[in-house]
């Protein structure tokens, strides 16, 4: 049902150009080398790396959540809780560093409680949900892998240049389209972030979705 959304979303989005010569590319959408696509949802923000051996990987990720806890931080106001998150990532990613195995429990409850706290206290429920998606081929769903979102961010953009064919709307999720504004920070996916994009499927899917009573 999501995948059908977003596929809707790009095909409305694009038609919304006033450039009439822009027009969605079922063509590519279907094939690529004569070769049937196929299509899968990606994850915008990734919960957490798959690979432990990977230490670089998880060294990324707890460093983008170091970085986007911090702009938490309120000057004129103490949060002993907050301050004790950022002090075991720093401890987590100074294991790292040294080269230390940890445990995949350890690393998936500190992540657990980090992403319940980036997420406003919603337990991280908007990881799976339409907020946290984008349409994209399943090959460069594989190639982008569980990576923070300013790397996933330079993956497209490279992927982009080298003419491979990303839809419309996950280009414009990723340069932060949806979002821009003075306090958008473009390496960081919060949750201003997902309401600004929920918004825009709202606003260009409006004509197309109907209204039932529960």
């Amino acid at each position: 049902m999501i995948r059908r959304l977003l596929l809707l979303f790009n095909i409305a989005s694009v038609r919304q150009i006033d450039d009439h010569s822009q027009w969605f590319p079922f063509d590519k959408y279907k094939f690529d080398k004569d070769c049937q696509v196929s299509w899968s949802l990606e994850h915008i923000l990734a919960q957490h790396s798959e690979s432990l051996d990977n230490h670089k990987q998880l060294i990324d990720l707890f460093e983008y959540d170091k970085k986007a806890l911090e702009r938490q931080k309120e000057p004129a106001r103490s949060d002993e809780d907050l301050e004790n998150l950022i002090d075991s990532i720093e401890n987590m990613i100074d294991r790292l560093n040294k080269g230390e195995r940890i445990n995949n429990q350890e690393v998936i409850k500190l992540r657990d409680v980090i992403v319940e706290r980036l997420s406003d206290g919603d337990s991280g429920d908007y990881m799976h949900s339409l907020s946290n998606m984008a349409l994209l081929r399943s090959d460069h769903n594989s190639a982008l892998g569980n990576s923070v979102f300013y790397d996933k961010r330079k993956k497209i953009a490279k992927m982009t240049q080298e003419g491979k064919f990303i839809p419309f709307c996950t280009k414009m999720v990723f340069l932060k389209y949806y979002s821009l504004d003075e306090n958008t920070q473009l390496e960081l996916w919060e949750n201003a972030d997902r309401e600004a994009y929920i918004n825009a499927i709202k606003r260009v899917l409006g004509k197309y979705l109907t209204k039932t009573d529960d």
